[in-house]
């Protein structure tokens, strides 16, 4: 008896142990984080297929898992079936700057409503030269997303050149070439430039060629606004071709602004545009673009009428050159087939004007109401102040085609007056993932994150991995969409239910929680070194 006594107390002392190291094996196998995202599917920025997953998140970083984590627990643990978690979506091209420099519209609003973390700056040639003090002032009152920042090719023609209708000099672009490499080492992602615009139109190929191998020196990224969109100047082919030029003679990645095809004698040419960049992506050049998902595109009336070289000058010379009669009748004939190029008169739609009596109509009825031919009523537009028009000038089949290639990513060149500023992101979801079935939800986040993320050199964020800072959008696919239109341009998009700026939710079961965590982004602020074509330092 007394031996079977000892043998159970022995068995029950045994088992005691077992069960005692079973729950302690699982306490060390529980993890806390500060928030926890289940049952959601997980898209990451990569463009592989998307999966039912769990994201976390733990001072300020990811920890991602296929399928539940039942070990895992956090104050903040949500149920996010039927949601989808993506990487903060990142903005390659915006007109943010005025924004940010303000105390109110710092807080980003309309792009964290469309699940943007992370903004880009400084774009089509107009970057501050001075990198260090734009971030400094921006971060005085605050900023909503996180900035990264071009410093502008027409910006250093401006701060080095009296004039800057002409070709540089020699000794001007030396002097180019030192302020951009100060602005790549305190953190500029790359050099912007507006060949399109009077202040970079006046540039040779060769100009930009120097200044893109500073870029080249330090693995930054060209960005720009080419020479041509349309039929106008080169045409938009030729202008293609001088990007991968300079690409292939300065060894700068290379990456096209907004890309389009505009107006209707280059409709259908976004084939022909497609080929020539994959070609030199064949070759092993890198060269990018971005886009926004709009029909129309928006701009200053003077710029989409008037050829450069009646704009040299400045604002008051090529006014007074306008009601000049010697120069007047070529300048109408000028705005006459410019017009014509991107759609006729009915396409602009006037946003800003001098007299407010136009605001809100077409060119074309500004034009019966007066009585007069198009480009009489666009001259006494333009000579009654500056005039700001969203113009109708592209077609959904070429849009559609940019939109398909792994190498385009998403924007929303977002300026006043245009539904872009405030939902392209959410256009792009709904318009073509739901309802056309254009692209699939895993390559519109790629487009949305790591594409971009890889274009810009941030190496920390843009995808949903372990490590990677919790920049972290989940919206509802049902409601994610854009509310503005061209009537009410300035509608805050729906259907984001959670969004985090390095683990801090920036917005909260759909709510905006007003903090403002938006960090200064570059790919090495501060710290640059010089690099070869291979990589970028941190």
């Amino acid at each position: 008896m007394i031996i079977h006594l000892k043998a159970c107390v022995a068995l029950a002392f045994s088992f005691a142990l077992a069960v005692g190291a079973t729950v302690y094996a699982n306490a060390a196998e529980i993890e806390e984080f500060d928030a926890i995202f289940r049952h959601g599917l997980v898209v990451d920025g990569s463009g592989e297929e998307p999966y039912v997953g769990t994201v976390a998140v733990r001072d300020g970083r990811l920890s991602v898992l296929k399928g539940d984590a039942p070990n895992w627990i956090a104050g903040m643990d949500t149920d996010a079936a039927g949601k989808v978690i993506a990487p903060g979506f990142i903005d390659l091209h915006t007109h943010a700057r005025a924004d940010l420099m303000d105390p109110q519209g710092s807080a980003m609003t309309n792009y964290l409503t469309q699940g943007v973390t992370t903004v880009v700056i400084g774009n089509d040639g107009d970057g501050a030269v001075d990198i260090t003090r734009r971030f400094t002032d921006i971060q005085e009152h605050g900023a909503g997303t996180n900035v990264v920042q071009y410093i502008g090719h027409g910006a250093l023609r401006r701060a080095v050149m009296s004039r800057t209708d002409r070709a540089a000099t020699e000794a001007e672009i030396a002097t180019m070439q030192g302020l951009l490499e100060s602005a790549l080492q305190q953190g500029a992602a790359g050099l912007s430039s507006g060949l399109f615009y009077a202040d970079g139109s006046f540039a040779t190929t060769q100009e930009v060629i120097e200044l893109c191998k500073t870029v080249a020196r330090y693995g930054g990224v060209y960005d720009s606004h080419i020479r041509a969109e349309s039929s106008r100047g080169v045409g938009v082919l030729a202008a293609i071709d001088e990007a991968i030029r300079i690409g292939r003679e300065s060894g700068a990645a290379v990456h096209i602004a907004h890309i389009k095809v505009l107006g209707r004698d280059v409709w259908g040419k976004a084939q022909e545009v497609v080929a020539k960049i994959q070609a030199a992506r064949d070759q092993g050049l890198r060269i990018t673009a971005d886009q926004y998902p709009w029909i129309a595109s928006s701009t200053q009336l003077k710029s989409a009428v008037l050829s450069k070289e009646w704009q040299a000058g400045g604002s008051q010379v090529w006014r007074a050159r306008l009601r000049d009669p010697a120069t007047r009748t070529l300048m109408l004939e000028d705005m006459r087939i410019n017009i014509d190029r991107r759609g006729g008169p009915e396409s602009f739609l006037l946003l800003e004007t001098g007299d407010a009596r136009w605001k809100g109509l077409r060119l074309a009825e500004v034009a019966a109401i007066r009585g007069e031919p198009p480009e009489v009523a666009a001259a006494h537009l333009l000579d009654a102040g500056t005039v700001r028009v969203v113009s109708f000038n592209m077609q959904e089949e070429d849009i559609g085609v940019f939109m398909r290639q792994p190498w385009v990513a998403t924007s929303s060149d977002g300026t006043n007056g245009h539904p872009r500023k405030f939902g392209s992101f959410p256009r792009k979801y709904h318009r073509y993932v739901r309802e056309l079935n254009l692209i699939p939800v895993e390559q519109f986040v790629r487009s949305s994150s790591g594409l971009s993320a890889d274009i810009l050199g941030l190496k920390d964020r843009g995808y949903l991995r372990n490590g990677y800072i919790a920049d972290l959008l989940v919206f509802d696919p049902n409601l994610f969409r854009e509310r503005a239109s061209f009537q009410e341009w300035n509608r805050l998009s729906a259907g984001v239910d959670y969004l985090m700026l390095a683990g801090n939710l920036v917005i909260d079961k759909g709510t905006l929680t007003g903090l403002r965590k938006g960090k200064s982004l570059g790919p090495c602020p501060g710290s640059c070194s010089v690099v070869g074509s291979n990589g970028i330092s941190k």
